[in-house]
């Protein structure tokens, strides 16, 4: 657990008993999540850092800083554990690599970020920005979705995307894994034109 003026806690969820509190962080921790081993708990925090910390000791493994990453709201560990995507007020998406804690690539988004999730295949970004837009990026950052909305959620295969909207409304969206994927739906459904070498390289297609 997270939040307010208490730091992250560790909790033994049979007894209910307090098993660590987590010391490290200077201000609020806005996020806390487990890595799929469960070894280690990654925190977000206003100080403007990253916390990896020890299930088994409690203990804070690697504090994480770089000058693009600022008050980050979210955390989220890939599928495989070998990263970690945190979304900052600035804009920025940080990716970790978790075992290095060295940043692998920054995309910024252009405003600021509530929150940051993977994809179940580790291909996708998920985005909720705090001006309400819900966002699917690629690993470069290429925008794929951009629709307005509170929250959203993958379904468990990746291919689809549940988006609350603003209006209180709820909707899904087809969520491409490739654009040979959406190539072909395309030519299913659609009137296709092939594109010029100017829009492939504005659209990101090779």
């Amino acid at each position: 657990t997270a939040g307010g003026d208490i730091g992250p806690e560790i909790w033994d969820a049979n007894s209910a008993a307090l098993a660590f509190s987590l010391t490290g962080h200077t201000q609020e921790v806005e996020d806390i999540d487990w890595s799929p081993d469960g070894k280690q708990v990654a925190t977000a925090s206003i100080d403007s850092t990253v916390g990896f910390w020890d299930t088994q000791t409690g203990q804070l493994a690697r504090q994480l800083s770089d000058p693009r990453l600022y008050q980050p709201h979210s955390v989220d560990w890939s599928p495989d554990g070998t990263k970690l995507l945190s979304a900052g007020e600035n804009g920025y998406i940080m990716i970790w690599d978790a075992e290095a804690g060295t940043v692998s690539s920054a995309l910024w988004v252009g405003e600021p970020l509530a929150s940051a999730a993977w994809s179940p295949s580790g291909l996708r970004i998920l985005v909720i920005t705090r001006s309400l837009s819900v966002q699917v990026l690629t690993l470069d950052g290429a925008r794929i979705i951009s629709v307005p909305g509170v929250s959203a959620a993958w379904s468990a295969d990746g291919t689809h995307l549940l988006v609350g909207g603003t209006n209180g409304s709820v909707t899904v969206w087809q969520a491409w894994q490739s654009v040979d994927e959406l190539l072909s739906f395309a030519q299913t459904c659609c009137m296709v034109q092939e594109l010029t070498p100017e829009q492939r390289t504005q659209f990101g297609v090779k």
